[in-house]
């Protein structure tokens, strides 16, 4: 007999994280919800919420899950700024030591750019880490009095000095995590399948109730939400909720 098919994609970290993030937004709309779904109840997003958060431990063996969490956001969070700040610093160091590649060539290989940039600037978050990494240990009080007597501002400089730790905290994290249960049992994939199946059941139907409203409905995807946490997006679908909530008129 063989093993059981996982219906998701991602990793069931993930899976279970995005949809944690999604059944918090609905018991923020609950009251909408119900209306269109008189059984899905706050208390019926709260017996699933509790459902997801118990499978972190139960299916995946992770007895931390909220700080893994806590880490895994941090980690996300902080791609896109980290991304769109080394790509400013390798455009300026070109364009300043144009007329000098010899020291250029020099602050890109020891700041790491040389090695990890191209790997950064596509999504590698390996090569992201090594990079912010390698730059806070090796730029130094003249590597940087150079560069911004060429014009770079000292805040980009030191906001990717404050990258390393961030990231190389949260990857530690998460990686412990992952050695704690390499695997995972049919039994398990089984359990999460139904987890799985559950969410998007919610999802599809939750974003039918808010047809011809994107902002709403985008709050409800599930590929969206996964790739908000795995991309860095800077506004998270969680975010998003707030904002809406914010600025819509409650329903009567």
């Amino acid at each position: 007999m063989g093993s059981i098919i996982r219906l998701f994609k991602e990793t069931a970290f993930e899976m279970l994280t995005a949809l944690e993030t999604i059944t918090n937004v609905c018991l923020k709309y609950k009251d909408e919800i119900v209306k269109e779904r008189p059984k899905w109840t706050e208390q019926y997003f709260n017996d699933f919420l509790l459902t997801i958060q118990n499978a972190f431990k139960q299916y995946l063996g992770i007895d931390n899950a909220k700080e893994l969490r806590a880490a895994t956001k941090a980690l996300y969070g902080i791609i896109k700024p980290a991304k769109e700040d080394i790509s400013k610093f390798n455009t300026q160091i070109k364009e300043d030591f144009d007329g000098d590649k010899s020291t250029r060539d020099e602050y890109l290989n020891t700041l790491g750019f040389k090695s990890y940039f191209t790997g950064a600037s596509n999504g590698n978050q390996g090569d992201l880490i090594l990079l912010v990494t390698q730059f806070a240990k090796n730029i130094t009080t003249p590597i940087e009095t150079n560069l911004t007597t060429e014009g770079m501002s000292p805040d980009l400089i030191t906001r990717i000095k404050s990258y390393a730790a961030t990231l190389s905290a949260a990857n530690v994290t998460q990686e412990t995590a992952k050695k704690i249960k390499p695997t995972i049992s049919d039994a398990s994939i089984t359990e999460l399948n139904k987890i799985y199946k559950e969410g998007i059941k919610i999802c599809k139907i939750t974003r039918g109730l808010y047809k011809g409203d994107k902002a709403k409905q985008d709050l409800f995807s599930y590929a969206k939400t996964v790739a908000a946490m795995t991309n860095g997006v800077e506004t998270t679908v969680a975010a998003a909720a707030k904002t809406i909530e914010q600025t819509t008129v409650p329903a009567k």
